[in-house]
């Protein structure tokens, strides 16, 4: 399924392209867009429902800031690789972005991010897996 989100303007420092690209401009609460490696796709993570909590009951309880970071890597990849929590330029691929969330620039229907990979295990194997990935 896919959700309606802002399209925001970002501009590339490496490369000096200016793009669009799927922003949560509202605060949403628990959810995260990641992005491909080549930074053309994009999905939307959220932290709540049936698979986030078994990630996050697997994760230490010392370590809570890595729940966005686990779920990126245990998504479906995109043809061009694991989704990331860092945005990419589409043009060089960078990370270094001189701006994000700035001007409007239309809509951008993002699918949701799914696990198929991941979500049928046990939660021991789930276990062993977050702790490979991430």
């Amino acid at each position: 399924m896919a959700r309606q989100l802002i399209a925001c303007e970002a501009k590339c420092r490496s490369c000096r392209e200016t793009f669009s690209h799927p922003g949560i401009i509202d605060s949403s609460y628990g959810e995260l867009v990641l992005s491909s490696p080549d930074g053309k796709a994009y999905v939307l993570a959220s932290a709540f429902g049936t698979f986030p909590e078994r990630v996050r009951k697997a994760l230490s309880t010392t370590e809570p800031g890595r729940l966005w970071k686990v779920l990126a890597a245990l998504a479906d990849p995109d043809p061009s690789g694991p989704y990331t929590t860092t945005m990419h330029c589409p043009r060089c691929q960078g990370v270094d972005l001189e701006y994000w969330n700035g001007r409007e620039a239309g809509i951008a229907l993002v699918p949701e991010a799914t696990y198929s990979e991941y979500e049928a295990l046990d939660d021991g194997e789930l276990g062993r897996q977050i702790a490979l990935r991430a």
